[in-house]
């Protein structure tokens, strides 16, 4: 039962990491398209946050693609799978609460009559972008903790076919595989 909720979770890791991924990229090709022809330092230069989340990004986009098909990252031990995601996800979670909290500080101590996570008419897909970049990195970030606790409680995922289980948490190869290959008769 453990494997197909897990394979299902990866499922779900998939769908939340391509479409953080997407508005990743459309957050800063926005942002290079706008901050390009000045090429001077502004408030739209990216710093070593932004880095941490498009890095982090983009490593979790192509570390669970193939893992939802069983292939890629099998052969890593779960512990050492489990710290190589763990790092990351704690950067990410760290920068973004960082972030969240700073605003939230902000706007407590300069309270306007718009929200802390609101937009000016004047850069607004800008802004709305980065909102929409950080919480989706955030919220991927959560995800990728429930991921980890699920393989750590569940065990790694193994190919459907290939394995049984006999006790729980316990995967051996299936003796009633069998491999038949059509003989032609020419």
């Amino acid at each position: 039962m453990g494997q197909l909720r897990l394979r299902q979770l990866r499922a779900w890791m998939v769908f939340i990491t391509v479409l953080n991924f997407t508005f990743m990229v459309a957050c800063y090709v926005c942002i290079g398209f706008v901050n390009w022809p000045s090429k001077t330092y502004n408030d739209r230069t990216l710093r070593w946050g932004d880095w941490a989340i498009i890095i982090s990004t983009i490593g979790f986009t192509f570390f669970y693609t193939p893992s939802l098909l069983g292939s890629g990252f099998q052969n890593v031990p779960k512990y050492l799978r489990t710290f190589l995601l763990l790092v990351p996800t704690i950067v990410v979670l760290y920068v973004t609460c960082v972030t969240i909290h700073l605003k939230l500080l902000a706007y407590s101590k300069y309270g306007s009559d718009n929200g802390p996570f609101t937009c000016k008419d004047l850069d607004k897909y800008t802004c709305r972008l980065r909102y929409i970049n950080l919480f989706m990195a955030l919220i991927s970030a959560l995800f990728v903790v429930i991921e980890i606790w699920a393989t750590l409680a569940w065990g790694p995922l193994e190919k459907v076919e290939e394995t049984v289980e006999e006790t729980p948490g316990e995967y051996v190869p299936n003796p009633d595989i069998i491999l038949v290959i059509p003989v032609h008769l020419y």
